[in-house]
Formats: structure tokens, sequence, C-alpha cells
């Protein structure tokens, strides 16, 4: 989880709850409470959690989901021999923009932005027919927001409260799924005209989210 990755790192850099809060510049009680996994990061204090644990050095950037848990963490492999932490790696993949991931789904022919290799494919999923959405819309910000990158893997089973890929209007759109008595909606986060929970079928279905790179990262890893 997170909070455990923050601690470790935290401990790791001999700083105490106190100090990393004062240089993040937030209360200590925030500090404790994201090491409980009571609360998480995000935005400012997020980018600034980065900054002051110096995670561009060890690629402290992303949220990867495996079959049975989302762990929310920040991409960070810890190395058996040691307190220092490793990158991952993964096989590459495309990244795709919105429309010719639509392409790309559908059979027919489609170009790459580029291909990308940062993310961990978790050991129980193949990387076969992963690809990368660089996204474009916000309707599940500020979890996944304009420019991020989001690793999708289709044909995995439906999960509920997941995040996930579905055709909505023939346009591959990201939201989280939820089931009830009367049947299957995709919900999104924004509070915003347009961005209310849809019906789908599991004929919408398209793949689950399984790894997420922040815009915010990719930029810390540059500087």
């Amino acid at each position: 989880m997170i909070g455990k990755l923050i601690k470790d790192r935290r401990k790791d850099l001999e700083l105490t709850q106190k100090e990393l809060a004062s240089r993040v510049e937030v209360a200590q009680t925030t500090v404790s409470k994201w090491e409980s996994d009571t609360d998480e990061p995000t935005g400012k204090n997020l980018n600034a959690l980065a900054r002051e644990l110096d995670v561009k050095r060890y690629y402290f950037t992303s949220r990867i989901e495996s079959d049975d848990s989302f762990l929310q963490g920040l991409g960070l492999n810890k190395a058996s021999e040691g307190t220092l932490y490793e990158p991952f790696s993964t096989e590459e993949v495309p990244l795709l923009d919105r429309e010719n991931a639509a392409n790309r789904l559908k059979g027919n022919s489609y170009n790459i932005i580029k291909s990308v290799w940062r993310i961990t494919i978790p050991g129980e999923m193949s990387p076969s027919k992963v690809f990368a959405l660089q996204e474009d819309m916000d309707g599940m910000a500020p979890a996944i927001n304009i420019d991020d990158q989001v690793f999708i893997k289709p044909e995995l089973a439906i999960k509920p409260g997941s995040y996930s890929m579905f055709w909505v209007n023939d346009i591959p759109l990201i939201g989280k799924v939820m089931l009830s008595p009367t049947g299957m909606t995709l919900n999104f986060l924004a509070s915003t005209p347009g961005w209310e929970s849809v019906v789908v079928t599991t004929d919408d279905y398209i793949g689950r989210v399984i790894a997420i790179d922040p815009f915010w990262a990719m930029v810390s890893r540059q500087l």
C-alpha cells in the first residue's frame, strides 16, 4: 500500500514524520494518515512528497493493480539485499491516443504515439494485448488526469469497483465499474455535466486498468 511505501522511504532518508511534514508543508497528522492509509496524498501534496522523498531518482511514479489488490503505490520494488528501491521495468507496450486505441480494439490500422515500458505488468498477467492510453478526458480526475498514461489489460474478468474501460457510444471510456440489482454501470468521478453514470453490459467491456503513470511523475523524471 502507498502508506508503507511512504513510511519506508521516509525512514530510508532518516526523516521523522514531523520533518517530512514540514518539508511538504502539511501537518504531521497528515503524514501520519498517509502512512496509515487512512488518507492519500493527491495533487500538489503528492508532487511535493515525491520531491522531498527524491522519488524521481527511484521512479516513485506509478500505481499498479494485481488481480486481487490495487497497490496504490508509486511503482517501487524493494531490493531484497538492502533498503534502496529498484525501478520497475516491463516489456514495451504501445501508447495510443483515444482514436487509435479505438482502431486497435476494432482490429483496424492504428498509429502509436510511442512505445513505453516504465510500468511493471503484474507477474500473473501476460503483457499480451496490454496497451497504454494517453488520457484526454477529465471524467476520472483527480484519480486519472489529462495526459496521464493509463495501462489497460483487455480480457480480464470484470471486477466490481475496479477502474475499467468500456465502449460508450462507440468511444472507449475509463470509469469505475459498479453493480446493482438492476444491472451494471460505469461511474465517473467528475461532477460536471456529461459525466453522469452510464449503463453498460458485458458486451461493452474492453479491459481493466492495471497501472497508471501520472503526468506529474513523468515531468518529475525529466527534471
